[in-house]
């Protein structure tokens, strides 16, 4: 993945110790600190889910086989979010019970024991940040491996971030080579969905939602406090743009937007650099406006002859941002002192 970098050093195993697993009811209650499990239901099979576009897809395509779910509280939402967390453990729990599975439960300072700042600085090289690019995969698959010991699970499920048509240009530390060699236990790990794109995914739910006739309501923003979404950030503006481009309405999905919101969405794209995603919007601006049942929101037909092949030149487009948004502002003082 990281050509450009040099790894150095080497790990020297002293002695292997072979554990069989206990093979303990997943709803047997704690398991060691930071680890709780609720429901009464036993499975072979576990999810790591976060309650996001990839994770659904993955429940979506495995309920036949009624895997537990499993969160992590410290991951996304930090440790210190205690109404933020009650939130994605209601919603959880909600999922399972909806499903007749069960849940579980880690609290995780995985994210925080670390200096990430300084870690970052060290891969600076690799065009990546730690998290992504480092960590994510295998630390969060790491949790599960003394729960799989003493609940006797067989297949643990992580769901896709990227997909087999990059072909390896997006590196991300969750890739079918490193997620998928995981071995512990009696326990495999399985990157799951790696066939789709993100765009599948989406077209999935929204299909077993409308065929079903259940609810999905998904969790996809990463930077509200509070457990929801904020339907401004760069990760919500896309969920919604995806969900458009398959003909639903996003707020039946958990993304309660305004018209506001999608206003904004031409500002950010256009002016924040750190905001556009080339990896994702090229691709997804095609099918919005290539999908027959697609529908495309008031306020979101700039999107069509927006140049998406390169990111925003900032100074720029800052200042087109600026004046655009004094422009409007001036207009509403216009129409409120009847000034045409």
């Amino acid at each position: 993945m990281y050509p450009q970098m040099r790894f150095g050093g080497r790990i020297e195993c002293a002695s292997v110790e072979k554990h069989r697993p206990r093979g303990d009811s997943p709803a047997s209650g704690p398991l060691a600190a930071g680890c709780e499990a609720s429901g009464r239901h036993r499975s072979r099979a576990a999810l790591l889910f976060s309650g996001g576009v990839d994770a659904f897809a993955s429940l979506i395509a495995h309920l036949d086989e009624r895997p537990e779910l499993v969160t992590l509280h410290g991951a996304d939402i930090g440790l210190s979010d205690t109404e933020g967390w009650e939130r994605v453990r209601s919603h959880t729990e909600q999922t399972a019970r909806r499903y007749g599975l069960g849940s579980r439960f880690v609290h995780t300072n995985f994210r925080t024991f670390i200096d990430e700042r300084a870690l970052n600085a060290l891969v600076r090289d690799s065009g990546e940040k730690y998290w992504y690019g480092f960590q994510s995969g295998i630390g969060i698959i790491g949790h599960y491996t003394p729960i799989a010991w003493a609940a006797g699970t067989e297949l643990l499920y992580i769901a896709s971030s990227v997909n087999a048509a990059d072909n390896g240009s997006e590196p991300c530390a969750s890739d079918l080579t490193i997620d998928g060699q995981v071995r512990f236990c009696g326990c495999r790990v399985i990157h799951d969905g790696y066939e789709f794109t993100r765009q599948d995914k989406v077209r999935r739910i929204v299909e077993y939602s409308r065929a079903s006739g259940t609810a999905v309501n998904l969790r996809v923003c990463w930077i509200s406090t509070g457990g929801g979404n904020c339907c401004r950030c760069e990760k919500c503006y896309r969920t919604m743009f995806e969900l458009f481009a398959e003909g639903a309405d996003p707020r039946d999905y958990g993304l309660r937007y305004t018209k506001r919101d999608i206003s904004r969405s031409e500002i950010r794209l256009r002016t924040d650099r750190a905001f556009y995603d080339p990896y994702y919007w090229p691709g997804l601006r095609d099918c919005l406006f290539s999908n027959p049942a697609a529908v495309v929101p008031e306020g979101a037909a700039w999107l069509e002859r927006c140049d998406l092949t390169r990111r925003p030149k900032t100074p720029r487009f800052v200042l087109y941002g600026l004046f655009r948004h004094i422009g409007r502002k001036l207009r509403r003082i216009a129409q409120r002192l009847g000034i045409r």
